[in-house]
């Protein structure tokens, strides 16, 4: 006998999947559906209102998305994910956290994304439905894109706290690996959100995302998602200085100044040729007053022997006198003889 065909599908009524409440409280997604061809799972999409948890969820919740939980009351708010879906946020938010061991901030930021648009109890005012598939297992209904929109600032402060983190196994970027290399908020999110099925080799998201498509202008039903995050300096999810260069306590010192601009100055010229002509001027000084202070010695010196000449002289003429004047002995010759002498080596 020929084969059976397979049972064709029921056709998918577009108003059990299209995204028509965009309220606070409302869910664009709820639960898994089906898988892929892969065994990634899809979610549902589904219009309906967020759910309070349950023990379960709530235990998962705290372990996985603590400050969302914190933000949405705990168990006193509502959901907009089952304990199915967190697990499967867990593992796969777990892959980027041998990237960031040395920042904190970055991995609790990524995490904190996903339970943002996974669990978040307004998910239909920033995310949008726009197109399904059937699961490849049950051929159920299951999500194969979406529209989500955040604020500027939830995208910049994402980014900002990872974008510095180094992997230290490649030493390399952190961003290289679980970014894509995106320079940007807007980069990062879209390499987050592409389908696998565009890259070689598959890896990526099961369904496509597409964040911020219509840039900076938001449609007037959308509420762009928003999150005060912690930056990568936060005293609770401090980062290192090789990870986090704006941290407190992690400024760079400024630039050693270049060795030329290092030599000591006064005025115009260097301390050390103001050195040498202090030096060159107080050698000059000090032969000159040595030379003078000789040359008024030397003058003293003459000025002396002029002085005792003349007296010799003056002698030597009175003893002379005496001599004539009395009787010529031989001490008389002698002493004429002597300032003769003395007269002539003057």
């Amino acid at each position: 006998p020929p084969p059976v065909p397979p049972p064709v599908p029921p056709p998918v009524d577009p108003r059990s999947w299209v995204t028509k409440t965009h309220e606070p409280g409302y869910c664009a997604l709820y639960d898994i559906c089906g898988h892929r061809k892969d065994g990634d799972v899809l979610p549902c999409p589904n219009n309906t209102k967020a759910q309070p948890p349950s023990d379960v969820l709530a235990k998962k919740l705290q372990a996985t998305c603590p400050s969302l939980w914190s933000e949405q009351g705990g168990a006193a708010g509502h959901y907009c994910c089952t304990p199915q879906q967190v697990d499967k946020l867990a593992t796969d938010t777990s892959k980027v956290a041998p990237f960031t061991v040395g920042c904190p901030a970055c991995l609790h930021n990524f995490i904190q994304l996903w339970c943002v648009l996974t669990c978040s109890p307004d998910q239909a005012t920033f995310l949008n439905v726009t197109s399904v598939q059937l699961a490849a297992d049950n051929n159920v209904t299951a999500v194969q894109q979406v529209d989500i929109w955040m604020n500027q600032d939830f995208t910049d402060d994402l980014y900002n706290s990872c974008k510095d983190v180094k992997y230290g196994a490649a030493n390399l970027p952190a961003m290289n690996f679980i970014g894509g290399g995106a320079k940007n908020g807007q980069e990062w999110l879209e390499f987050l959100g592409e389908v696998k099925d565009k890259r070689r080799p598959p890896v990526g998201s099961p369904f496509q995302q597409n964040f911020n498509p219509t840039g900076n202008v938001t449609p007037p039903d959308i509420k762009p998602a928003v999150e005060n995050l912690p930056s990568c300096g936060d005293s609770l999810f401090m980062c290192s200085c090789a990870d986090c260069p704006v941290a407190p306590g992690c400024a760079v010192p400024p630039p050693a100044p270049p060795p030329g601009d290092h030599r000591c100055m006064a005025g115009a010229i260097t301390c050390w040729d103001l050195t040498l002509i202090l030096t060159y001027i107080g050698l000059v000084a000090g032969c000159g007053a040595y030379a003078w202070h000789f040359r008024r010695r030397q003058q003293e010196g003459l000025q002396l022997e002029q002085n005792l000449g003349l007296e010799g002289k003056q002698m030597g003429m009175m003893s002379a006198l005496s001599c004539f004047t009395g009787r010529l002995s031989s001490i008389c010759i002698m002493e004429l003889m002597w300032h003769f002498w003395f007269i002539l080596v003057q």
